[in-house]
């Protein structure tokens, strides 16, 4: 998994995690008394959807970025952690609007 991703503020994309044992083997399923979680740092930028244990969808929101943090918590309390930058950049033109100031009485010939 990258360490960091880019998405405009119409996308999503799936993340996963990998536990692996001490031989480096990928586990199947979570072991009995261990923990995953995953947390956005602006759940604005960067939604959570959690599709199991080991896998979730990211979703854009607003503008800016986040940062995903997965956690897993092992049977001695001890936590393995890894992290997953999001940044949310605009999606394409779509509509355009004036922005126009209040009215103000003009000065006086020779004064602007």
């Amino acid at each position: 998994m990258p360490a960091s991703i880019t998405l405009t503020d119409k996308q999503l994309v799936a993340a996963g995690i990998t536990l692996l044992d001490q031989d480096g083997q990928p586990f199947v399923e979570v072991p009995v008394g261990v923990t995953t979680g995953f947390v956005s740092s602006d759940p604005t930028v960067a939604g959570i959807v959690q599709v199991d244990d080991f896998n979730i969808e990211v979703t854009s929101g607003t503008v800016g970025s986040s940062i995903i943090t997965a956690t897993v918590t092992l049977q001695d309390s001890s936590v393995l952690t890894d992290t997953l930058a999001v940044a949310v950049i605009n999606s394409a033109p779509g509509v355009l609007n004036f922005t126009v100031g209040s009215p103000q009485d003009e000065p006086p010939p020779g004064k602007r």
